[in-house]
């Protein structure tokens, strides 16, 4: 009985790590672009570029499967969403490296626990 219910607490807390990391990476990855426009830190004003608008853009992706993930957890097909969930978190980190932007890399971070925790759980 407490196995159960330690499994129960578990995968209930990786679905809302894949929620809130999903969010947090959305959020910031969505703002970043102008923040980091109108206020460049201790540069002279040059544009956006290209390699940072792919991150973002990936960021964004990821951001969205993280969701699909969420929803994975809910329905209990824990296999493909902890295999997701990885890498979906191991892509974010590296996006997370490209942009300098920690909190990203924090929201990586949670989706890739709440992608081991469902590995871990799979039937």
């Amino acid at each position: 009985m407490p196995e159960q219910f330690s499994r129960k607490i578990l995968l209930d807390l990786a679905a809302a790590f894949f929620l809130l990391g999903s969010v947090i990476v959305l959020v910031v990855s969505i703002l970043n672009i102008p923040i980091s426009t109108v206020y460049p830190t201790f540069r002279l004003r040059e544009p956006l570029a290209y390699t940072y608008l792919v991150a973002v853009i990936i960021e964004i992706v990821a951001a969205i499967l993280g969701f699909d993930c969420f929803n994975m957890t809910a329905r209990r097909r824990l296999g493909s969403a902890g295999v997701r969930g990885v890498i979906i978190g191991a892509v974010l980190l590296s996006a997370a490296w490209m942009t300098d932007s920690q909190i990203i890399g924090v929201g990586a971070v949670l989706v890739l626990i709440a992608g081991i925790i469902c590995y871990v759980y799979r039937e």
